[in-house]
């Protein structure tokens, strides 16, 4: 394997990618130091300044920062899209101009959620800033002409405690005894977060080039995720009182209307045979265990 590089190590995905490549990956940071990495302000910072720091055999350059939360996208269009369009088309360009293959982590976002099973060759539709936002580095992405990966992931999830992941935090809140109000329209494809880094370095080991759904094979409502969870905790718990609501996407005062069926095909990436994604009820299970048993 050659070297790669994540640019946004410190972050949930980033975090996972550069557990699994170790002495093969690189990392930045920017708001949280991780060991072996380096500072790097994406805003205002050129890669292109520090490739001849990196290993000479590196190969790809996977972006995974960003702003994530599709509420401060739709606060703030105009600083959202300078750090996830302008930045990183800059971040993008420096790399092919160093004949690296650039890896940008999209979204199921980029469509408008009246259907489900979204495949690879259909056109973009969004409907939130932040769907909005990674569309454009998509657009200009294939408008070079140039090798790139575009790596589309659903909801990623994990069973840790005080991240990113929506099972993590609904640990916390069976703990806490609080209320879980889930929307039981919203569908995605959950896949662990583990899983999801594993297939991207797949592609990257492949040769692969193009658009690929990064998902699970489950579709899923918010709902359904928190109630097999829920399940999985009275298995080892039959006595704990669990308050799980059921809810409209509508119900939630967001800024602007949220895609309901973001649900993604996968067959083409499943044809490169990646590495096998976890059920979300054997992840459940463990989490179960780990926090309940």
């Amino acid at each position: 394997m050659s070297s790669i590089l994540v640019v946004g190590g410190s972050g949930y995905l980033g975090q996972s990618l550069s557990h699994i490549l170790g002495q093969d990956g690189v990392a930045t940071y920017h708001s949280k130091p991780i060991a072996g990495g380096f500072f790097f302000d994406a805003s205002k910072d050129r890669l292109s300044a520090h490739l001849s720091s990196l290993p000479a055999d590196l190969s790809h350059v996977i972006i995974t920062y960003g702003v994530i939360n599709p509420e401060l996208c739709a606060r703030d269009p105009e600083r959202s899209a300078h750090i996830n369009v302008s930045s990183v088309i800059r971040v993008l360009s420096d790399a092919m101009d160093a004949d690296l293959i650039p890896i940008f982590l999209s979204t199921d976002y980029v469509f408008d959620g009246t259907k489900g099973s979204r495949n690879e060759t259909e056109l973009p539709c969004p409907t939130t800033q932040y769907g909005r936002q990674k569309v454009a580095v998509e657009n200009w992405l294939q408008s070079t002409g140039k090798h790139w990966i575009i790596a589309r992931a659903s909801k990623l999830v994990s069973g840790a405690l005080n991240t990113h992941s929506v099972l993590g935090q609904w640990v916390n809140d069976i703990k806490a005894g609080q209320e879980m109000r889930c929307a039981s329209d919203q569908i995605f494809s959950p896949a662990l977060v583990d899983d999801a880094a594993a297939a991207i370095l797949h592609l990257a080991n492949t040769n692969s080039a193009g658009i690929f759904h990064v998902a699970g094979e489950q579709a899923l409502s918010r709902f359904a995720l928190a109630e097999t969870l829920v399940n999985a905790v009275h298995r080892v718990a039959p006595d704990l009182s669990i308050n799980l609501k059921r809810a409209k996407l509508a119900d939630f005062p967001f800024l602007e209307t949220r895609p309901l069926n973001t649900s993604l095909s996968t067959e083409k990436l499943r044809a490169l045979s990646p590495p096998p994604f976890r059920s979300m009820e054997s992840l459940c299970a463990e989490i179960a265990r780990i926090n309940f048993s």
